[in-house]
């Protein structure tokens, strides 16, 4: 089980979130 998300978005920046892959989608929603 996944518990750590690196995401590399077009711009360059990278996001490293902690938490499970369900809580990520549930901040990217609520973040727009």
């Amino acid at each position: 089980l996944a518990n750590r998300i690196l995401e590399v978005k077009m711009d360059g920046t990278v996001v490293d979130y902690s938490g499970t892959y369900e809580e990520y989608l549930r901040s990217q929603a609520l973040a727009g």
